[in-house]
């Protein structure tokens, strides 16, 4: 973190140390206080001015400046508005500049649906038996990838053809229903492909 520190320290000593603490006292990771630090600095450097001198109007030039002349995405445009809003908001104290710093809209894209052919060559590429029951699991049950990681055997119900993954810290538990198809896959070597 020493170098970046250095390049924000000559755009705004006096609140980098103030911004520092407020970070670290709310317990932001090492690397998410880096970033805000520096996409601060780099908010700064832009208009070569200390950021505690800048107003509602230079965050309105910079946002436009991201996203039309820089061509950032949405999400990269996001993370420093984020940034720029804990800088103003929490460590000067500045909640009228809450709203000079909209959030970006993103557009929604929607989602690409596989052909039943597709679902079978992504599964036919699958390395091993492990992998391949893996795709299969993905695939059958709607499960996240990190549910399907953490199952255990226990969390299969094969009575009632279910599989009821553990609750895990950042996702709901829920049970998932085997598909039919699914449910024809058995571990056997004489099984060597899936048809659509």
């Amino acid at each position: 973190m020493g170098s970046s520190l250095g390049v924000i320290r000559r755009f705004y000593d006096p609140t980098t140390t103030n911004d520092l603490e407020e970070l670290q006292r709310r317990n932001y990771s090492d690397r998410t206080i880096r970033y805000y630090l520096q996409a601060v600095a780099l908010f700064a450097r832009h208009f070569g001015k200390r950021p505690d001198q800048l107003g509602p109007n230079e965050l309105r030039t910079y946002q436009a400046y991201l996203l039309r002349e820089r061509k950032l995405a949405v999400g990269s445009v996001v993370a420093r508005v984020a940034a720029l809003r804990f800088f103003y908001v929490r460590t000067l104290r500045r909640h009228q500049f809450r709203e000079d710093l909209p959030y970006p809209k993103d557009r929604r894209r929607l989602p690409i649906v596989l052909s039943l052919v597709e679902v079978a060559r992504l599964i036919n590429a699958a390395g091993n038996l492990l992998q391949r029951a893996l795709m299969m699991t993905l695939y059958g049950t709607g499960m996240r990838r990190t549910e399907v990681s953490l199952l255990k055997v226990s969390d299969i119900d094969s009575q009632r053809m279910m599989i009821i993954p553990a609750p895990i810290p950042t996702a709901f538990a829920s049970c998932r229903q085997f598909s039919g198809d699914f449910v024809a896959f058995q571990p056997s070597a004489s099984q060597s492909s899936v048809s659509p």
